[in-house]
């Protein structure tokens, strides 16, 4: 699926991009794109995925954990014990207020094994 960006330039020189359907504006006085006044220009973006790499538990991941990363930020990650995977996640949930639920986190850890862990 490819996202669609349709910039304009508006009254005051500020930029207005709707993406995905919802309006995004760039700060007061943000340098418009060069388009004669009340055009709209159309950007397409390529699908880069949400980088969550298959594994079992991963919608349940993607749920849970893809409020705040990208799957990408996992596969950065170095490949942990159990022990740590699971201290981890309850920093999410403790430390940061992770709206995880007690029942995922077993399925998260899990997840995390399988694709940056170490036994």
């Amino acid at each position: 699926m490819k996202r669609t960006i349709l910039w304009s330039a508006v009254l005051g020189g500020a930029v207005c991009a709707w993406v995905g359907g919802a309006r995004v504006r760039a700060a007061e006085g943000a340098a418009a794109p060069a388009q004669p006044q009340g055009s709209v220009r159309r950007i397409e973006l390529p699908d880069l995925g949400n980088g969550w790499p298959e594994a079992p538990g991963r919608d349940v991941v993607e749920v849970q954990c893809g409020v705040c990363h990208t799957g990408r930020y996992v596969t950065m990650q170095p490949a942990f014990p159990r022990k740590t995977w699971e201290a981890q996640v309850e920093k999410m949930r403790k430390v940061y207020g992770a709206p995880i639920a007690d029942q995922s986190v077993p399925t998260i850890v899990e997840y995390l094994m399988k694709v940056r862990g170490k036994e």
